[in-house]
């Protein structure tokens, strides 16, 4: 349990709150208790939160150490055979081994044993680094949790992985890795080509997620600069360089920065929060927009294995980072002719372009509801399409539209192939999906709900007046039928 700051309407709630997972497995928060507002709260008493968090803190950390202590007079008793049945359910306690199947692949694999005993030998560690680093890998893959819950849970593993080894050790291996991980990346990558061969990066798979944090406060408002910050700008400054964005004399013969010829204009986009935060707020797939976030690119091969991955500001965008990710990537790896796979989240002229420009081909979704009139007739005439299968010629079609240019918003295009499907599966989930919708947005006029003249998913078919903050009419029936005739339709542009 912790507590928690929950934003309701235009207070803040403080809440006493318990983990738990779904039938999904995903995880999840209930509220146990609510303390009331947080603005009253701290009226009556400044340090009303602090002391909550260090009370039921407190005994979350009494319950650990009770379940600990139960487990090994258990284990005890039982290697005694003194054990009392009515209270043990079985003969021995239950202990995790799958820790063991991820040693195996630590070891025989990827050879990371090797690689950190070596750093264990170059450096002042009074802990076993390889160890404590496998553990706590194998703690992400079998029971995801908090750095403090992995190692609470170290009794509950056969054969003691990690033997004198403090939480404080925990958190320190964490500052090696982070100097590592250049180093660890491209040794495990080294590992995989003997595996499949330098190949396997001829197809690639491309995203960004995030991850948010429960604090209430972003870096910036605590102030909490990124410890890479003047590697950041040093790179950055190079790389203008390099693109003719900068004058080469903003470097030194040396490859220094040299500030004082730096414009002002470039500075006022250094200092800028995506470069100099990391905890930012910003558009969360989670829809946690009231907690702070990281944005994390991730880049696996044709396998299914990573490859590479970057963590950027959580108010930095997508479309903005994706040529530094490519970039880097080719710096480390010599990535050269692959096609990048990508949602339409990726998906801009912009990138297509500096993908092209890379060496590098694309095979994106795109989208389907702003093609024009003239493609969208040609999309929905179901006599261009081809089956996929002939055997079911109805249930999955495809056409293809050659040489077709894709504008961009700053009047950018490209040339591209552009590949439409119809499947009927899709067109029953679109289906569906839309009847919902119509039933919340009822449901929403039915509460006298009022929404902005933005409107995103169920919103979108609620009709209104124009302006900020209109009540619900009811269902925009134009909208609604645009919609559905788009239902079963997909698109992908590839070159």
């Amino acid at each position: 349990m912790f507590i928690g700051i929950v934003t309701g309407g235009k207070y803040k709630y403080v809440k006493l709150l318990e983990g738990y997972r779904d039938e999904n497995g995903k995880t999840r928060n209930r509220v146990v208790k609510t303390f009331g507002r947080l603005d009253v709260l701290l009226k009556e008493d400044p340090e009303a939160v602090n002391k909550l968090k260090a009370k039921y803190n407190g005994q979350h950390k009494e319950k650990l150490e009770l379940q600990q202590k139960q487990r090994l007079k258990d284990l005890e008793e039982t290697l005694a055979f003194q054990v009392d049945q009515s209270r043990v359910q079985s003969p021995l306690p239950l202990l995790n081994y799958g820790h063991f199947a991820v040693k195996q692949i630590w070891e025989e694999d990827l050879a990371l044993d090797r690689k950190f005993k070596y750093v264990q030998q170059t450096s002042k560690l009074k802990f076993d680094l390889n160890s404590l680093v496998r553990y706590l890998v194998a703690g992400k893959i079998l029971e995801p949790g908090s750095i403090e819950k992995t190692f609470r849970r170290k009794d509950e593993y056969l054969g003691d992985p990690i033997k004198d080894i403090t939480l404080d050790n925990c958190y320190d291996a964490y500052t090696y890795l982070f100097d590592l991980k250049e180093e660890i990346i491209k040794w495990v990558n080294r590992r995989m080509n003997q595996s499949f061969g330098t190949g396997r990066t001829r197809l690639l798979f491309y995203d960004v997620t995030n991850t948010y944090f429960e604090t209430t406060m972003s870096d910036k408002e605590k102030d909490y600069e990124r410890s890479d910050f003047a590697e950041v700008l040093i790179d950055t400054v190079k790389q203008a360089v390099i693109s003719e964005e900068l004058p080469v004399d903003c470097l030194d013969r040396e490859g220094n920065v040299i500030v004082e010829n730096l414009p002002a204009a470039f500075i006022e986009k250094l200092t800028d929060d995506k470069y100099r935060y990391f905890r930012m707020r910003g558009p969360s797939k989670e829809h946690r927009f009231d907690l702070p976030l990281v944005s994390i690119a991730l880049v696996i091969d044709q396998n299914g294995i990573p490859l590479d991955f970057q963590v950027y500001a959580g108010n930095a965008s997508e479309f903005a980072k994706m040529p530094e990710s490519i970039r880097k990537l080719k710096e480390k790896y010599d990535v050269e002719e692959a096609v990048v796979v990508a949602d339409r989240g990726l998906n801009s002229v912009e990138n297509l372009t500096m993908l092209n420009g890379n060496n590098m081909g694309f095979l994106m979704a795109q989208k389907v509801t702003k093609l024009g009139e003239t493609l969208t007739k040609k999309m929905l005439d179901r006599s261009r399409y081809q089956p996929l299968n002939s055997e079911v010629p109805d249930d999955n079609l495809y056409q293809v539209v050659s040489d077709w240019e894709k504008s961009g918003g700053n009047g950018s295009k490209i040339n591209c192939t552009l590949v439409f499907t119809f499947n009927k599966k899709r067109q029953k989930r679109d289906q569906a999906i839309l009847k919902l919708w119509q039933g919340i947005v009822l449901a929403k006029k039915q509460a006298g709900v009022k929404i902005g003249p933005r409107k995103t998913g169920w919103a979108c078919l609620a009709k209104t007046e124009n302006g900020k903050d209109q009540p619900i009419l009811g269902i925009d029936e134009k909208v609604l039928q645009n919609k559905l005739a788009l239902c079963g339709y997909a698109a992908v542009v590839y070159k």
